[in-house]
């Protein structure tokens, strides 16, 4: 669920093909991307104050 919402508001590149794979430190970057974005504390990973924030309704779109 975490990386098609990171994907899905642009934090992460969409996979093109079954081979696509991502880094660690790649996936990191784009938590605190959203976490900076979205004025949480900045850790890199997935905790409770980020699965909060990416349940919030975002402003520019009409998804939650």
């Amino acid at each position: 669920m975490e990386l098609r919402y990171l994907e899905e508001f642009g934090y992460l590149p969409k996979p093109s093909g079954a081979a696509a794979m991502l880094s660690k430190t790649v996936v990191e970057e784009a938590i605190r991307e959203l976490q900076l974005y979205g004025n949480v504390p900045v850790t890199g990973k997935i905790d409770a104050a980020t699965r909060e924030l990416m349940t919030r309704k975002r402003f520019a779109s009409n998804r939650s």
